[in-house]
């Protein structure tokens, strides 16, 4: 009898992991078949409004944010700061939110130099040192383009009840499939049942 080599390894419950294809940096995909008229139109076209002379004029980072917002109903938007070329920021953000208020989270950023492929959003919160929620958000792939990208969360609503009040500190990272991380950084809220 032949041996299943993982073909359908979902029939035994098993799942295999995504594992994403090697990366090839978009000047090595950009110099390929670049003899080709049909070809270097097609991935000017996927480029957008980026020159294929812009590419690598921008800092090394292929994702630069410029902005982390909490857009809360009724309130004005709450900016976290963000660390700037690797230096933290000197104390973390720190902010109230109501019982039961409605919220989205707003990211700005702009991509340089290379595609990215699985941007990833994960945000891990703490209360008295106790892990008490992860959240992981797929923004998705973006291609490089000198207009910042803006992705706005789906909305999402704080806990109510007296168990869930209190301060809270949480830990926010950018990566992508490959596993690089373009941003990292903290801040502290306090969940009150008024405003």
């Amino acid at each position: 009898m032949a041996e299943n080599s993982g073909a359908d390894s979902s029939s035994a419950g098993h799942i295999p992991e995504y594992i994403p294809s090697k990366h090839v940096p978009l000047t090595d995909q950009l110099e390929k078949d670049k003899d080709d008229e049909s070809l270097r139109r097609w991935k000017e076209s996927l480029l957008g409004e980026l020159s294929l002379d812009d590419k690598g004029k921008r800092g090394d980072s292929a994702v630069e944010f410029s902005a982390v917002r909490l857009v809360v109903e009724e309130r004005d938007a709450i900016a976290l700061p963000l660390p700037k070329d690797g230096e933290a920021v000197a104390l973390p953000a720190s902010f109230e939110l109501k019982e039961r208020c409605r919220y989205r989270l707003q990211f700005e950023f702009a991509v340089a130099n290379d595609v990215v492929l699985g941007l990833t959003y994960v945000n891990t919160v703490f209360k008295d040192g106790v892990q008490v929620d992860t959240s992981k958000v797929m923004l998705g792939a973006y291609a490089p383009q000198a207009k910042p990208y803006v992705y706005v969360t789906e909305e999402e609503t704080t806990p109510d009840g007296e168990d869930v009040r209190g301060k809270y500190t949480a830990e926010t990272k950018f990566t992508d499939d490959d596993g690089k991380v373009y941003l990292t950084f903290s801040y502290s809220f306090e969940i009150k049942e008024e405003w």
